[in-house]
C-alpha cells in the first residue's frame, strides 16, 4: 500500500500502481508500464496492434463471421447456377471441374470461417486447422490440374492461378501462425478473401451461360 509523504515511493512506481488498477486484462501489457503507450502521451505503434492481432485468433471474430456469411451465400448460388445450366455441365467434363472445385473453394473457405469462430482456441490449434484446410484445397488443386490442361483457355489459366496461389497462401499463413512470423492471420485472411473471388468470377461463367464460355471440350478421338 501506498504511504502519503514515504520517500522510498517515487512517481514511476505510483504511476504503475495507477496503470494497474485501470487496465487489468489489457492485451497490450506495454500500455500498462510507466513510460509507455498513452500513459505517457505516446499513442501505442499501429505495427504493434497489427503483429498482436495476426496471432490472436481472438481478434478475428467479425472477420470469421462476414466470411462466412459471404461464402455460404455464394455455395447456395453454386446449386443455382449448376441447376439452370444443368445440361451444358454434364455434358463437359471441364465443367463439371468447374463447378465441382468451386464448391469445394467456398466449402473450404466456409469450413475456415466456422473453425476460426470456435471459442477458446489457442493459437497451436487454429493453426493446424487452418493448415489441413489449406493443404485438402492445395491438393484438390493439384487435382485439377489434368482436367484443366486438355480445355486450357487464358480465362482458365488465370482462375487456376489464383486458386493455386490462395490456396499457397492459406498453408504458409498456417505454418506463420504457427511458427509466429510472417503475418499469420493476415496472411489466411488475405488468401481466404482471393479464393472467395475466385469463386465468385467462376460462379459468373456459370451464370451467364456456359454455352458462351470461350472454353470447348477437344474433339473426341
Amino acid at each position: 500500500m501506498i504511504q502519503p509523504g514515504n520517500p522510498h515511493v517515487t512517481v514511476p512506481t505510483a504511476r504503475a500502481h495507477v496503470a494497474r488498477c485501470l487496465l487489468p486484462a489489457t492485451r497490450l501489457p506495454g500500455l500498462a508500464m510507466p513510460g509507455s503507450g498513452f500513459l505517457a502521451g505516446r499513442p501505442t505503434r499501429v505495427y504493434d496492434v497489427a503483429m498482436e492481432a495476426a496471432y490472436s485468433p481472438g481478434e478475428w471474430v467479425n472477420f470469421a463471421i462476414g466470411l462466412a456469411t459471404a461464402s455460404g451465400a455464394l455455395t447456395g448460388l453454386v446449386f443455382v447456377a449448376v441447376s439452370l445450366h444443368a445440361a451444358g455441365v454434364l455434358r463437359s467434363a471441364f465443367h463439371r471441374r468447374r463447378a465441382e472445385s468451386t464448391f469445394v473453394i467456398l466449402l473450404g473457405t466456409l469450413t475456415a470461417s466456422l473453425l476460426l469462430l470456435l471459442p477458446g482456441q489457442g493459437r497451436t490449434a487454429v493453426a493446424v486447422e487452418m493448415l489441413l484446410v489449406g493443404a485438402v484445397l492445395a491438393y484438390r488443386t493439384a487435382r485439377t490440374w489434368p482436367v484443366l490442361r486438355t480445355s486450357l483457355t487464358r480465362e482458365a489459366a488465370m482462375s487456376y492461378m489464383a486458386g493455386a496461389i490462395a490456396h499457397s497462401l492459406i498453408v504458409l499463413g498456417a505454418i506463420g501462425l504457427l511458427a509466429r512470423a510472417g503475418g499469420g492471420l493476415y496472411v489466411i485472411a488475405a488468401a481466404l478473401i482471393l479464393a472467395l473471388v475466385r469463386a465468385l468470377s467462376d460462379i459468373w461463367i456459370l451464370f451467364t451461360g456456359i454455352e458462351e464460355a470461350a472454353v470447348t471440350d477437344p474433339p473426341p478421338r
